[in-house]
């Protein structure tokens, strides 16, 4: 506009000298009052850090699965305010999702960052991790960091996925090893088979699930289609780019397919056939069921990308179906549940954690 244009190598000087004043613990200040229930806590000087020991004694699977119902009922009344997330990725070396997220009963909003870093393996380093950045809903300031490394997003996934009679986990990482658990949580579980590429992540899963389902039989097989064929419930829970379960005809009528791993464009781990099984059922009204987390993030992320654009409004949320909006037929057809995670669940759990929370300042 004519004006003096500030030289920029200042400007940046100028930032990184506030950003340096801020991480030698500038004070955020302080707010008071009630916000829907809630009594908001002061702002700690300087941002209170929660570790992961901290969240993982909070967020317990039935903390997560609570939070899992309060997160898909607002998904499906409209309360919630939860973005598609922003997906980068690094050529080579991995990519990083960053999905915000507000229940609107809540003091806070949050926003997670998940990252997934393959090569990390080779450096002896885990191959996801992540954090949780919680802020005031009513001043927009930063209120704490749950440094969580991913483990919040495992948990409050596994939560999402639920459990059956017979179970086929296909991957043997950390949310599979979740998802066996919060099956022994819900009970009701009589086989839980595993397949994973990993000989070291299949007997890890064995190890981590059997004492928690004492009443339940885990195996470990080596194919895919050993561990889901004869299943009541089927998790697929891997970062595979290639279909996994590669045949409709290994999944039995009646099954209730759980896919996890799908949560970036190019990922898959349905096949064409199956998709198109069920898609298929969901037209000849056999029972068969398309269900998702949100319609928005799976037609972009999820299996749900590679249907076709006429079959979108086939889908069901998650939401509608624990609300009672949608009625599902159990026993018929096959149904798909797609979950990519909504920023809703990641700001349901990371309330949850808030409330328990004995360390804020009040």
């Amino acid at each position: 506009d004519g004006g003096d244009v500030a030289d920029l190598d200042e400007i940046n000087t100028h930032i990184m000298g506030v950003v340096k004043k801020a991480f030698e613990g500038g004070g955020h200040g302080t707010v008071e009052g009630d916000w829907g229930g809630h009594v908001e806590p002061r702002l700690a000087p300087g941002l209170p850090v929660i570790t992961k020991k901290a969240v993982a004694e909070i967020c317990t699977p039935k903390v997560a699965m609570s939070s899992a119902v309060e997160a898909f009922t607002s998904l499906s009344d409209g309360s919630v305010t939860s973005p598609v997330p922003l997906q980068i990725s690094f050529p080579g070396l991995g990519s990083a999702c960053i999905k915000p997220g507000w229940v609107h009963s809540s003091p806070y909003y949050v926003v997670k960052v998940a990252s997934s870093f393959p090569q990390n393996a080779s450096l002896r380093i885990p191959t996801g991790t992540g954090c949780v950045l919680v802020l005031s809903a009513r001043t927009g300031g930063p209120v704490a960091l749950l440094k969580d490394e991913g483990h919040m997003t495992d948990v409050r996934t596994a939560a999402a996925a639920g459990g059956d009679i017979t179970v086929g986990v296909v991957g043997g990482g950390a949310v599979a090893k979740l998802v066996g658990v919060m099956c022994g949580e819900i009970g009701g579980v009589a086989l839980v088979k595993c397949w994973s590429r990993s000989s070291g992540t299949k007997e890890d899963f064995k190890r981590a699930v059997a004492p928690e389902i004492p009443t339940a039989q885990v195996q470990i097989v080596g194919s895919v289609k050993d561990a889901v064929r004869d299943c009541d419930v089927v998790f697929t829970v891997t970062p595979s780019t290639t279909p996994l379960v590669e045949e409709a005809g290994w999944i039995k009528e009646g099954a209730v397919v759980v896919a996890v791993g799908s949560d970036t464009p190019g990922k898959r781990e349905l096949g064409e056939g199956l998709l198109e099984r069920v898609r298929g059922g969901v037209e000849r009204n056999d029972g068969s069921s398309m269900i998702c987390d949100t319609v928005e993030n799976v037609i972009k992320l999820g299996e749900f990308q590679y249907l076709h654009p006429a079959s979108h409004s086939s889908l069901v949320t998650l939401g509608d179906v624990i609300t009672g909006k949608k009625t599902i037929e159990r026993g018929k057809g096959v149904k798909i549940v797609d979950l990519t995670g909504a920023g809703a669940q990641d700001a349901a759990i990371a309330g949850k954690v808030m409330e328990k929370w004995d360390n804020k300042v009040e």
